[in-house]
């Protein structure tokens, strides 16, 4: 009870401060604050030519990824030939299961969020959040390269006021799956009152009933496998609700904050696959869930935007403190959920009454040098029985002409520093290091080496009788050194418009 009143005081002596403050809003570009993506406003036709090792098996990969942005507009393919070097003949694993050959398509986008009245993506899903993130944040939809899902997601806000936000995880006739939609209302967005003119409500519903089959193969008998991660949703499946409430503090020329509330509810996850499996596994705690109503969390949090001499550093720091009962996983669908489904609906009906916290950390520096953080802790005290989850983006492909420097890293199982290191089964970690040899002159095609690793679900083996599907779909390595030609289509718009950071280094 006092938390609940220490929750609607805090919200009470938000508004009273943005009501004396009102007046000292300066408006300012949305642009100006927003810690852009690389891949959303580069644009080329490219292939790469390489050798390929999956699981200690070598292939040769041959892959078509043109990347093309018309306007607003952009598509991007991913096209593979992989042929085994020991016989294995081509290998199809892309073109099979779930989507097929629509997983071809790397992303159609329309827009950015929050940025555009309209806006859309098709396909791969990456750091996705719902609303401001108490149930689905930082999600990625695809955990296997090989088996990548096209998902949807897209924003809509009509006359300023009436908003509607929507997320669908995986485009197949076999179920429903993870799937999140999110009415919202801004009372005064037509009006142009400062501060009030940013107020928002939303109610969000959460839904997952997914019974598709990740991926199948065969043992040295003929048997078929298949690896599935998802037998608890059967029956009702896993059903979650939200509302939530956020606005402006201010807008300076310079530094924006943003605050906001939410309050979610999980209902319980009736299955008989679930409650033969607690009765016979679980312990009393856990067992009590078959019968138990559920459980419930709310949070606070607050989004910092601040920008330094133009575009020199710009970063965006967003801190949430969030309460919850037993039977409740603050931000439970994250870029874990997908790994393993089953195990995060076990999380579930293991969490005791805890409180927690949310951050995450995005920076550019001169828009050459782009970096995001994120950590969830779902208790004050992290072990074996509370991990940390931490997502990590760095992106260092401006910072010079010839280099490339991706790298992303995902961990659920964080316990120490030393974790952040570890490739498990709780990881996934991806990274991209090239070098351009030389530019044609006159028609600008470039040629790159580089080298590609991940690692990443994938069918690592033939089973011999008797094995089961999590021995050959597993995480493992994937590598992938590389010749790489791309013909880059965006050289006369950078030609015509110097960027902010080039005229301050001048």
């Amino acid at each position: 009870m006092k938390d609940k009143f220490k929750f609607l005081l805090v919200l009470l002596l938000i508004f009273a401060f943005s009501a004396s403050i009102f007046a000292q809003e300066v408006e300012s570009d949305d642009e100006d604050y927003d810690i852009d993506i690389p891949d959303l406003t580069e644009t080329g036709i490219g292939g790469m030519l390489g050798y390929t090792a999956i699981g200690g098996e070598p292939y040769f990969t041959f892959r078509f990824k043109p990347d093309l942005s018309f306007g607003k507009l952009g598509i991007g393919l991913d096209i593979p030939l992989v042929y085994g070097l020991n016989g294995q003949g081509l290998r199809l694993d892309e073109y099979q299961d779930g989507i097929g050959l629509l997983r071809m398509i790397s992303y159609v986008r329309w827009g950015r969020k929050k940025r555009d009245n309209v806006y859309f993506r098709i396909g791969e899903l990456r750091d996705s959040r719902l609303g401001f993130g108490i149930l689905i944040s930082d999600y990625n939809n695809s955990i296997s390269y090989e088996k990548r899902k096209l998902g949807v997601e897209f924003d809509v806000v009509v006359k300023k006021k009436f908003g509607l936000e929507f997320l669908y995880s995986d485009i197949t006739p076999v179920s429903l799956n993870l799937m999140g939609i999110r009415p919202y209302y801004k009372p005064f967005g037509g009006t142009g009152i400062p501060i009030i003119k940013t107020f928002e409500i939303g109610a969000s519903f959460v839904t997952d009933h997914d019974q598709t089959v990740l991926a199948r193969s065969e043992d040295s008998l003929g048997n078929e496998l298949e690896y599935r991660n998802n037998y608890f949703l059967g029956g009702t499946g896993i059903n979650a609700f939200s509302v939530d409430m956020g606005f402006y503090i201010f807008r300076w020329n310079w530094l924006w904050w943003d605050v906001y509330a939410q309050a979610a509810y999980f209902r319980p996850v009736r299955s008989d696959s679930l409650a033969a499996y607690l009765r016979a596994y679980g312990d009393a705690f856990q067992r009590n869930y078959l019968n138990s109503n559920g459980g419930y969390g709310y949070s606070i949090g607050s989004d910092f935007k601040f920008r330094f001499l133009g575009n020199l550093l710009r970063i965006d720091a967003r801190a949430e403190r969030f309460w919850h009962t037993d039977y409740y996983v603050a931000r439970l669908f994250d870029f874990a959920y997908m790994m393993d489904k089953d195990a995060a609906i076990l999380k579930l009906t293991s969490s005791r009454a805890s409180k927690g916290t949310y951050a995450r950390l995005s920076a550019s520096i001169l828009d050459k040098i782009f970096f995001t953080g994120s950590i969830t802790l779902d208790s004050l005290v992290i072990d074996d029985q509370h991990p940390a989850a931490v997502a990590l983006n760095l992106d260092m492909s401006r910072l010079t002409k010839k280099l490339t420097l991706r790298t992303t890293a995902y961990n659920a199982g964080v316990t120490s520093f030393s974790d952040l290191l570890k490739l498990d089964e709780t990881a996934l970690f991806s990274t991209r290091i090239g070098y351009m040899l030389y530019e044609l002159p006159i028609v600008k095609l470039q040629f790159h080496v580089g080298f590609d690793y991940r690692w990443t679900f994938a069918n690592v083996a033939k089973l011999a009788a008797g094995g089961t599907a999590q021995d050959w779909f597993r995480q493992t390595n994937y590598i992938t050194p590389y010749f790489r030609i791309t013909y880059p289509m965006n050289k006369k718009e950078e030609k015509k418009k110097k960027s902010e950071e080039d005229l301050l280094l001048e």
